[in-house]
């Protein structure tokens, strides 16, 4: 059969190919997937029983180390080590001993009771030495297998002990662990610990990971006994029946026609406890089946997917080709498209590609020449603003009124020598205000100026504050924006320093920095929140009322901005009650 179309001959031939492709493909994955299923199966089960495992063996170390802490306490050393000679003195030492225990039993919630029976076999609590609690002690079984074997350390099995003398089968809520209590001074037997934990909080973590990786977990001792079966209640003696085979580690069990895969381990701690992990074979070869079956639909639809497919891919390789020309024919009418898209990857896409990028680049090169003029007017403006905020930074009516009534005050109070150095120091800040011949002045001026401002705060508010300077001599000579330092200054005197109502420092710091010079103007004054810091810098008028001057903050900071760069302005840093801290650094640039 012969096709006219181009595209219907490539959506034809691509179908073909792609669907016996994907069935080819399809049988060998799934047959490959599940062989290595069925073989990785072992290693997962080892490995999570590995990972269970060791959830449990936690639990042991905590005993080993309760009762390593029980071994070095020094209290209970010098109890068991005591020798009564009358009956009073025994039961102080069995009251000494069981008051220890309880202290350690009541800080862990998963402890029942702790117990020390001396090297007779006596247990040393006045309770339990007494019926029936005595004969609870007497009658515990796995107690008496323990002593005779004489060994060093064992848990039990799980048991009622030592809450009732009798208890229903069911009723075993507690496991004990027997270990030698031994003196640290001769290392001689001192008799045996005994540490009870309750079974639901000793299993507790053990269970939960179990319970994510396997349908049941059996727990057996080297007796074959059951110490914990959790999950599902699968046939107990069968199970005991493929631990006895202590060789082999894992296999297959029947149940009720159903096959089961089990995985038993040893425990590394304490290897008379063998873990058995067990997990549905049957319920993991119908996920196989199921995987095949899943394999056939999923062919079948993507049979019909990849037809439809290969008529929508021929049929959009002619898309992007119209696209091209109607965005040409919109660029040559002076209007910008919207940019291509094509999914092919062939000589198609390039041109596409390089059509976008020559729009992209005409677009951005006209917006760029956009923004630097609106820049270069801002700019402009910003600075003709700055050169009007200096013309209108002359010195303040309020301050004049100020600083001639405080000269008048030292004359009438005599403080004649204090009265001169305000009048020259004022003096100098009216030749520094108003002169307006250069925006820059070097920082041995501003520092001039500054000296002469502090001298007359200082004598106005009767020594409040010390100015301390740390400037290298080097950069006296460098060029700096007139009225820089003053305005901050002013701020850590009236904001900082006066609020507080005690003596205070302004320490000015001039460090050279390669080539930039750090400045830092720090008081110890009440300090600020880090709103109202930012406050400083954001809010066009925060200047004090009867200031030298009215430069604010946000005056200083645009002046750094536009001297230095966008990357450059103040930096504040205060806390409240411990004083502020405000730095800029600025190129190192004669004028």
């Amino acid at each position: 059969m012969k096709f006219k179309h181009i595209k219907t001959r490539l959506a034809v031939t691509m179908s073909i190919l792609a669907i016996i492709m994907l069935m080819s493909a399809g049988t060998v994955l799934a047959y490959l997937y599940s062989e290595e299923m069925l073989s990785s199966m072992y290693t997962i089960t080892d490995q999570n029983l590995q990972l269970t495992n060791k959830v449990l063996e936690e639990k042991l170390d905590d005993v080993y180390g309760l009762f390593d802490t029980l071994q070095n306490d020094e209290v209970l050393q010098q109890w068991v080590n005591v020798r009564p000679e009358s009956d009073l003195e025994t039961f102080e030492k069995m009251r000494g001993i069981s008051t220890l225990l309880r202290e350690y039993a009541y800080a862990d919630i998963g402890i029942m009771s702790i117990f020390l029976l001396d090297e007779v076999g006596q247990v040393q609590d006045p309770l339990y030495i007494t019926e029936p609690y005595s004969n609870i002690v007497d009658s515990y079984d796995d107690l008496n297998k323990y002593k005779n074997e004489k060994s060093t350390s064992r848990f039990s099995g799980v048991s009622h002990f030592p809450s009732k003398l009798e208890a229903e089968p069911g009723d075993k809520s507690t496991i004990t662990y027997f270990d030698t209590y031994l003196s640290k001074s001769d290392y001689s037997n001192k008799g045996t610990i005994l540490i009870t934990s309750r079974v639901d909080h000793f299993f507790q973590e053990f269970k939960a990971e179990a319970k994510s990786k396997f349908d049941s977990v059996i727990i057996v001792d080297d007796m074959n006994r059951p110490i914990l079966q959790y999950g599902e209640e699968y046939p107990l003696d069968r199970v005991l029946d493929a631990v006895e085979d202590i060789q082999k580690t894992n296999g297959i069990v029947n149940f009720d026609k159903n096959s089961y895969y089990y995985n038993l381990r040893q425990l590394d701690s304490y290897p008379d406890w063998t873990v058995v992990g067990i997990v549905s074979y049957d319920k993991f070869r119908t996920d196989i089946n199921t995987i095949w079956d899943l394999l056939l639909i999923i062919l079948l639809g993507s049979i019909v997917i990849i037809v439809l497919t290969a008529l929508f891919v021929s049929n959009k390789i002619t898309v992007p080709i119209l696209a091209l020309g109607q965005a040409m024919k919109q660029v040559s009418q002076g209007e910008w498209p919207e940019p291509i898209h094509t999914e092919t990857e062939d000589e198609l896409k390039d041109l596409i590609d390089g059509f976008n990028d020559m729009v992209d680049e005409q677009q951005e090169l006209i917006d760029r020449i956009y923004e630097e003029e609106e820049k270069k007017k801002k700019l402009e403006v910003s600075a003709v603003q700055m050169k009007l905020d200096l013309l209108q930074s002359q010195i303040n009516p309020h301050f004049i009124h100020n600083t001639l009534n405080a000269i008048q005050y030292t004359i009438m109070s005599d403080r004649i020598e204090d009265a001169g150095k305000m009048l020259k120091a004022f003096n100098m800040l009216l030749r520094a205000s108003m002169s307006h011949d250069n925006d820059f002045i070097t920082i041995r001026e501003e520092l001039d100026c500054l000296t002469s401002y502090a001298e007359i705060q200082k004598i106005r508010y009767d020594n409040i504050f010390e100015m301390e300077l740390d400037v290298d001599s080097t950069l006296l000579s460098v060029k700096i924006p007139k009225l820089l330092l003053q305005p901050i200054v002013e701020n850590a005197i009236f904001h900082g320093i006066v609020p507080k109502g005690v003596s205070g420092t302004v320490t000015v710091k001039i460090k050279e920095n390669l080539n930039n010079i750090d400045i830092e103007i720090s008081d110890d004054g009440v300090g600020m929140k880090e709103m109202e810091a930012q406050m400083l810098v954001d809010t066009v008028e925060k200047t004090y009322k009867g200031s030298f001057n009215r430069i604010s903050f946000k005056n200083i900071n645009n002046r750094l901005l536009l001297a230095y760069g966008n990357e450059k302005g103040l930096q504040i840093n205060s806390v409240a009650g411990q004083g502020t801290v405000i730095s800029f650094t600025i190129s190192r640039t004669k004028r």
